[in-house]
């Protein structure tokens, strides 16, 4: 059975009814949030817009990482052609194994 519920009542797990985290969150349930959507335009229009910000979000943070990866192979291709021009590259592609002396010390 669902109850009415305020607006005030709401506020505080709107989020976490979007996040579908709500039953972690105090003790209005889903079909009381559902109720109230019904009857209260400024709640819905809050889980709307929010709702569309965070598949905004999450669409930008998937281009941002295929960006980042896609930057991080070219900066390995590039280093490695950088490498094996100077010389620190093998024909295989493995960088020859180099003695390094111990750092002097003061």
């Amino acid at each position: 059975m669902t109850r009415i519920v305020t607006c005030e009542e709401l506020d505080p797990v709107l989020d976490a009814y979007v996040d579908g985290e709500l039953q972690h969150v105090g003790t209005v349930s889903e079909a009381d949030i559902a109720s109230h959507l019904t009857e209260c335009r400024s709640c819905l229009e809050h889980v709307m817009i929010v709702r569309h910000l965070k598949m905004k979000l999450a669409r930008l943070q998937s281009t941002a990482a295929d960006s980042a990866s896609d930057n991080l192979v070219q900066f390995a291709i590039h280093e490695s052609q950088l490498m094996a021009a100077a010389g620190f590259m093998q024909s295989d592609g493995v960088a020859p194994a180099v003695a390094q002396e111990p750092p002097a010390r003061a």
